[in-house]
């Protein structure tokens, strides 16, 4: 199994599918990164001229994405890939929270000075560095998910997650619906999915019948079978 996988698949599957247990939070309280990470060493250079007050943040933040890096790479393998050796890191006046252009990433002052402990969406960021698309025709729907599925699923599984409405959310919803249904996948149907969906859309390969190839089902399929999994809400009396 996937090394970085290990840590999934000894969380219950109640967990996996979003509604953590107190027995999930426990076991995922005491997780630490699968990977050694002098595995992958990376060198995090951090800038935060823009907001100094920021940088007893940054400094937390940068020590997580280097203990972090090498669990990301080791989720994320294909033929050939050799992954950046360093990241840049700037924290920044500026709206939304965080967004990533090629190996640099950047944090919202306004967002993090309010959510500090926000840090797993810097982790997301780092997991689009390791994806490293480039210029690749890949679905939105699924960079996002892969990203979320490591924050949610194996950096932070104890965190809160969106509950998924199957009368709106599609797997093309993205972030962590799109993760849920990757997650539901590895446990299911393929512990490996996730790494081969990324090696595909890194090397400019990905299509939706790779679902169908991975695991006898079409997406659709797939989803409804998924949907189907989900524990239902109780009925109002």
């Amino acid at each position: 199994m996937n090394r970085a996988l290990q840590l999934l698949a000894s969380v219950p599957l109640m967990l996996v599918l979003g509604w953590p247990t107190a027995a999930a939070e426990r076991v995922a309280a005491a997780a630490k990164p699968p990977s050694n990470p002098a595995r992958h060493p990376v060198v995090i250079e951090l800038d935060c001229s823009q907001a100094p007050e920021m940088e007893a943040w940054g400094k937390a933040t940068q020590h997580i994405l280097e203990q972090w890096y090498a669990t990301v790479v080791d989720a994320l393998p294909s033929e050939g890939f050799q992954p950046p050796k360093k990241i840049l890191f700037t924290i920044r006046q500026g709206k939304g929270i965080a967004e990533t252009g090629g190996n640099h990433i950047f944090a919202a002052v306004g967002w993090f000075k309010t959510h500090p402990d926000d840090k797993g969406a810097i982790v997301h960021e780092m997991v689009h560095v390791v994806q490293a698309y480039g210029g690749r025709k890949v679905p939105g729907w699924l960079v996002e998910g892969i990203a979320d599925y490591f924050r949610f699923w194996i950096y932070e599984p104890n965190h809160p997650r969106h509950r998924v409405d199957p009368q709106r959310d599609r797997y093309t919803s993205g972030y962590q619906v799109t993760g849920a249904f990757l997650a539901w996948l590895v446990r299911t149907y393929d512990k490996d999915i996730v790494a081969k969906l990324n090696a595909a859309c890194r090397q400019g390969k990905y299509q939706d019948e790779l679902f169908k190839q991975y695991t006898g089902k079409d997406l659709d399929a797939l989803w409804k079978e998924f949907v189907g999994s989900l524990p239902q809400k109780p009925q109002k009396r």
